[in-house]
């Protein structure tokens, strides 16, 4: 700063923004039961997250299914046959998401 003028810098609080609980979603998020039991698809997830948009892929990346703004405890029925399967979950509030595998028997 040559010229005398004044900087302004903003910090904010990641936890005020809820920006850790969306980062730690990412950690928590886990299938309830793998193989899945009569191709039921549950996924376990904090309490904090409203919703959650899933899409199932085969392991050629084929597209099965696409579930939007599912809320919590909604069962998912992955209609396929046996194999392991790549389910995509987002949080479509902030884009933040993982890849978890599972099994059809």
């Amino acid at each position: 700063m040559t010229d005398g003028a004044c900087e302004t810098i903003q910090v904010f609080d990641a936890n005020a923004l809820g920006v850790m609980d969306y980062i730690n979603m990412a950690n928590d998020l886990k299938i309830a039961r793998n193989p899945l039991h009569n191709n039921i698809l549950e996924l376990e997830y904090p309490k904090n997250i409203s919703y959650l948009d899933v899409t199932v892929y085969d392991m050629t990346g084929k597209k099965i299914a696409e579930y939007k703004n599912t809320a919590q405890d909604t069962a998912l029925v992955v209609n396929a046959g046996s194999g392991i399967y790549i389910a995509q979950v987002v949080d479509p509030i902030t884009g933040t998401g993982k890849n978890l595998r599972f099994v059809i028997q």
